[in-house]
């Protein structure tokens, strides 16, 4: 029984990691690199990240890795208008062409076991980051603390290190905060205080 078990469980991950590889590499760019985003997981394309943003993902992707991780967990599409879409993405329709970023990073329980890339800054709409209950290393990025969309960061149950930036500020729009269980020390910044929709 538990040979069946492991057998169907490589298969899944062979089969996602197929899928990831196929959606990051040539076969989910159009023009210049630019990766698709679909609506409703009907494989309807409604507009295109920005290369920055759809490079980014890449070595967020990569980052979250660790050399002991054989693939990386994620459904398809990988960047979807769903609400429940691991990767959320929104678009602006009002040009010909329609632009898209990424909005939400809903990562929890996915066996990830590398460190947050700093580079996650660069998500200037990101409204809503979850890497919960994983195994993620390395410190919170202070850049983390530039994300002025931001409304929910949820970091708990990993084994991140260090100190808690200290210019939380910057999370102007932060109304959930859980970094609960990790290997954190040191004092909770002053500048906590300054993120006025938080509920302390």
């Amino acid at each position: 029984m538990d040979s069946e078990l492991s057998v169907v469980l490589v298969i899944r991950l062979l089969f996602f990691n197929f899928l990831l590889l196929w959606q990051l590499g040539n076969g989910a760019k159009v023009n210049n690199g630019t990766t698709n985003i679909t609506a409703n997981g009907d494989n309807t394309t409604i507009g295109a990240l920005t290369d920055a943003e759809a490079r980014t993902l890449r070595l967020l992707f990569k980052s979250l890795q660790s050399k002991n991780t054989t693939q990386f967990p994620l459904s398809y599409p990988i960047c979807s208008t769903n609400m429940d879409a691991e990767i959320r993405c929104s678009c602006d329709n009002t040009k010909n062409r329609s632009a898209c970023w990424v909005t939400a990073i809903n990562l929890a329980s996915k066996m990830l076991d590398g460190l947050i890339h700093s580079s996650i800054s660069l998500f200037k709409n990101l409204r809503v980051l979850d890497l919960s209950s994983n195994f993620l290393t390395g410190s919170i990025p202070p850049s983390l603390t530039t994300l002025q969309s931001l409304r929910i960061l949820n970091l708990a149950d990993n084994n991140l290190d260090g100190t808690i930036p200290l210019n939380l500020s910057g999370l102007q729009s932060l109304r959930y905060l859980d970094l609960s269980r990790n290997k954190l020390t040191g004092p909770i910044p002053d500048s906590i205080s300054d993120c006025q929709y938080l509920n302390i």
